[in-house]
């Protein structure tokens, strides 16, 4: 579906600018955490070491600090409801994006039901 990968390039870039701190989307060369423990007092041998968690480092652990990588060696499976954990986080959370999340993670028969008019 076309409008999906859409939403995603959309996400996608409103996530870098979070992690960036910029204002606007197009500065991935670093990150405001980096940034921020590059700031901190110390020399090159003792200053403050970020930590990236996963394969590839986050965009707001990049930069020039130095970081440390880590990733798990084996990830297990998720579990069978691991999407329900999700959307009660959600529900108590943002009722909006629970319900689209809700929409989104049913099979195509059960989303034309579940769609109903804005009021």
């Amino acid at each position: 579906m076309p409008w999906r990968r859409a939403i995603a390039s959309v996400a996608f870039r409103w996530q870098d600018v979070l992690e960036s701190g910029y204002p606007g989307p197009g500065h991935t060369e670093s990150g405001w955490l980096n940034r921020a423990i590059f700031a901190l007092p110390g020399s090159e041998t003792s200053r403050l070491r970020g930590l990236g968690v996963g394969a590839t480092a986050p965009l707001v652990i990049r930069g020039r600090a130095p970081v440390l990588g880590w990733a798990p060696q084996i990830l297990p499976a998720a579990s069978d409801d691991l999407a329900m954990r999700v959307l009660d986080l959600y529900q108590h959370r943002d009722s909006a994006l629970a319900r689209l999340y809700a929409l989104v993670s049913k099979p195509a028969r059960w989303r034309r039901a579940a769609v109903s008019p804005a009021t």
